[in-house]
């Protein structure tokens, strides 16, 4: 049995993306926010679930959408690839988390990272 979770950082991502979404005063539904972005709701809802990854252009729309930076968003990653590390998680890239996957590491890191980054 593995003695740590994994995760990956376009799961961290997807689920900031998610928290800034539902914080917005007031708040956007998926619908709402991907018109903004100029995207369907289902590819904000693979982003959200860090089945997407973001390129540069996404990024800036994210930014922009939240009223934001793009260097703050990044700077709320690596703070919460710190969070989630802290408490016994890889967070790895996705390609590299995939290969290190035996089912019940992932699900270990999946589940702290929803707990640590949707408690505040």
């Amino acid at each position: 049995m593995p003695d740590r979770g994994i995760t990956h950082i376009d799961a961290v991502f997807g689920k900031i993306i998610a928290n800034k979404r539902e914080s917005l005063v007031p708040k956007l539904d998926q619908v709402q926010l991907a018109e903004k972005l100029g995207i369907n709701q289902p590819a904000l809802s693979r982003i959200e679930r860090g089945e997407s990854s973001v390129n540069i252009t996404m990024l800036r729309k994210l930014a922009n959408a939240f009223g934001t930076s793009a260097a703050l968003l990044m700077n709320e990653l690596e703070e919460a690839i710190k969070t989630v590390e802290e408490k016994n998680v890889s967070v790895l890239p996705k390609k590299e988390a995939e290969k290190k996957n035996d089912g019940l590491a992932m699900a270990l890191g999946a589940a702290a990272l929803i707990y640590l980054l949707t408690s505040k």
